[in-house]
């Protein structure tokens, strides 16, 4: 057989893999078992509060939108109006003031935290 130059039998066969390594610097802060359950608190009464606040907020908005487009009211429907959306939105934005007053707890948790953390030496 001819010797032919297209043909090459030392190529590799199947698939071929390279490894390419990264390297990442992380920080890691010591929590005590108390600060992490007062964030965890913190957290859980964050999305609650939320939740109950949007849901008060959206039920008012949702009373005056159907008032809006009703062509007349009914005695419950005018109390409604009246009254009960205008005390779910003030309940509503009240709860909401204090899922921004429990971030702002949670927040000064995990600054003190990262203040009180010292790091060590870096590994190479």
């Amino acid at each position: 057989m001819p010797d032919n130059p297209l043909i090459s039998t030392d190529a590799p066969r199947g698939a071929t893999v390279q490894s390419y390594y990264a390297r990442r610097n992380m920080s890691f802060y010591p929590v005590a078992e108390h600060e992490l359950e007062s964030l965890s608190l913190m957290n859980t009464l964050n999305s609650a509060l939320l939740t109950v606040s949007v849901g008060l907020i959206t039920l008012a908005i949702g009373i005056w939108v159907s008032a809006a487009f009703s062509d007349k009211l009914t005695p419950a429907g005018a109390v409604m109006q009246d009254f009960a959306a205008p005390i779910l939105m003030v309940l509503g934005f009240v709860v909401l003031y204090f899922c921004r007053w429990t971030r702002s707890k949670r927040d000064a948790v995990w600054k003190k935290i990262v203040s009180a953390s010292e790091s060590g030496p870096a590994m190479e």
